[in-house]
């Protein structure tokens, strides 16, 4: 299987590519419209905070997907058996089926790279890359980084939007700008809010990865039972489990049901009933023997698994009218 060792290596992803073509649009779009309509004053405040924003956007983003954020101990495997040496000399309790190879503790293996990844934290499709350990750094600041850079370009392109007017010879311009500045204001929510929830995860010292599994694990236990409703279900099948030895009584239990059957009933013999299965009000106010009197009625219930169709009888509790 091809293994990916950088943002760099072949099948580029199409939001790499979206990303190449919106940075390069928004450097075509300030040198030949938006520096032209600024001041003097502007043009040389506003074009020093674009070039540098701009160099450490392509700086950071170069270095993010340059390297190779894989696990020293499954590289150094890879490189022995390669020449030949059994052990590569790394002693690890942890190992990679996929890879075949020992890996650290704090390892994931992504499947879109096929490679192992020290300290994962995401697989990021716009630097076509994954980042970890090694290229987390470089990572924070290219966000960082593209954050500055579309809040100069959006604050030079709101000065142009301001000061003129989408008619006569600049009108073409200025849609482009008016089109261009929507972007790149997209563009800066949708960052500063990256930026903010990495600044969130380093407080807390995890990873994007941990956060996802987390939230997984804190939903799963939302649909899982409580413990009490596990304990309520068992205490009521073993009501019910001794109900089923009925006996033969007299018609007088019931003569509503005599009339319509004009037959002796086989009703169940019913033990005292839990009290956690009816209601405080039902279960302070009935006596014993109207308790013992509640008829069973039997529903049939199929239920579908993720192999068979599991069919079971459930015997509910009807109050004698």
């Amino acid at each position: 299987m091809y293994r990916k060792n950088n943002g760099f290596s072949k099948r580029p992803h199409k939001l790499q590519l979206l990303s190449y073509v919106f940075i390069i649009s928004q450097i075509v779009v300030y040198w030949l419209i938006i520096y032209w309509y600024l001041s003097s004053i502007l043009r040389i405040l506003g074009s020093l905070a674009f070039v540098t924003c701009n160099i450490f956007v392509i700086v950071s983003w170069f270095i993010t997907s340059k390297i190779d954020p894989s696990d020293d101990v499954s590289i150094q495997e890879k490189k022995a058996k390669l020449s030949g040496i059994s052990d590569g000399g790394q002693v690890s309790d942890f190992y990679c089926d996929l890879c075949d190879t020992h890996v650290s503790e704090d390892t994931k293996h992504c499947k879109q790279c096929n490679r192992c990844v020290i300290a994962f934290d995401h697989h990021c499709k716009w630097v076509n890359n994954c980042i970890g350990r090694k290229n987390y750094k470089p990572f924070i600041a290219m966000i960082v980084a593209v954050l500055c850079f579309e809040l100069v370009f959006t604050s030079l392109s709101v000065i142009i939007m301001l000061q003129q007017s989408p008619d006569g010879e600049n009108f073409a311009s200025m849609i482009v700008v008016y089109i261009s500045t929507l972007l790149s204001f997209t563009l800066l929510i949708l960052d500063t809010n990256l930026v903010l929830f990495h600044i969130w995860l380093i407080h807390h010292g995890i990873t994007t990865y941990d956060y996802i599994v987390r939230n997984r694990e804190k939903k799963k236990m939302k649909t899982e039972p409580k413990i009490e409703d596990l304990e309520d279900k068992e205490e009521g099948r073993r009501f019910f489990k001794d109900a089923t030895k009925g006996t033969e009584i007299s018609p007088k239990v019931s003569p509503g049901i005599q009339e319509r059957e004009g037959q002796s009933l086989i009703v169940p013999e019913v033990p005292e009933i839990p009290k956690s299965l009816i209601s405080q009000a039902t279960f302070n106010s009935a006596t014993p023997n109207e308790l013992r009197q509640t008829l069973l009625s039997l529903i049939h219930i199929s239920e579908p698994t993720r192999l068979l169709s599991i069919s079971y009888a459930v015997f509910c509790l009807k109050k004698k009218k």
